[in-house]
C-alpha cells in the first residue's frame, strides 16, 4: 500500500482478518454439502476392512480432502485396491494423477482424484452475509473435492519391488558475481 496512512493500513489488516475468520466460519457448510456426503459415501462403500479414512477442510481455500489409506496390500493390482478406485477412476468428471513414494520400506502409491463442483450456500449466517457484502461472493461457491487413496504394499511382497534407475548427468554450473570498476 503505497502512500497509505497508518489508519488505512490497519483498516486493510482488519478487513483481511475478518475475511479469514468468516471464511473459516463457512467451512462447516462446505464439509456438510451433499457433494461431499455423496463422495464420502462412495469412498466408504468401497473401503476395505481395516483401512483408515479421513476428511479435512483446507484453511486456505474451498477444498475438502477425503483420504483413504489401505495398508498391507500384496500388490498394486490387488482387487481390494481396484474396488476402492472404481467410483473415481472410470468417471471423466474427476481429474486424476498418481505419485509413487519409494523412500520407505513399504512401496506406496497415491492415487489422487480432483473435481470442482458448485455448492449452494444453504445457511445465511452472519459470516456468509459479510462475505457476500465485502467480497462479492454469490449464493453458490465453487468447492474443490480432492480424493486421495494411498495404497501401501507389504515390504516383503513378491509382486512389487523397487527398481533403481541410475542416470548420469553432466552438470554445468554458472556463477555470477558483481564486478564494479
Amino acid at each position: 500500500m503505497k502512500n497509505a496512512s497508518i489508519t488505512q493500513i490497519l483498516a486493510a489488516a482488519r478487513m483481511s482478518a475478518q475475511r479469514t475468520a468468516y471464511q473459516a466460519a463457512l467451512r462447516p457448510q462446505l464439509v456438510s454439502s451433499p457433494e461431499v456426503r455423496t463422495t464420502l459415501s462412495a469412498l466408504k462403500r468401497n473401503m476395505p476392512k481395516g483401512a483408515d479414512i479421513g476428511v479435512y477442510v483446507s484453511d486456505y481455500n474451498h477444498t475438502v480432502y477425503l483420504t483413504l489409506h489401505i495398508r498391507n496390500l500384496d500388490s498394486l493390482k490387488s482387487p481390494v485396491l481396484a474396488k476402492a478406485l472404481t467410483p473415481f477412476a472410470g468417471d471423466e468428471a474427476w481429474r486424476s494423477h498418481t505419485n509413487d513414494y519409494t523412500y520407505s520400506d513399504e512401496p506406496n502409491r497415491d492415487f489422487q482424484f480432483e473435481r470442482n463442483v458448485c455448492v449452494p450456500i444453504v445457511r445465511k449466517t452472519p459470516a456468509v452475509r459479510w462475505l457476500q457484502r465485502h467480497t462479492g461472493m454469490g449464493d453458490r461457491i465453487v468447492l474443490s473435492l480432492c480424493v486421495r487413496i494411498s495404497a501401501y504394499v507389504k515390504a516383503d511382497s513378491d509382486a512389487c519391488r523397487y527398481e533403481v534407475d541410475v542416470v548420469e548427468e553432466v552438470v554445468r554450473k554458472e556463477t555470477k558475481r558483481i564486478v564494479c570498476a
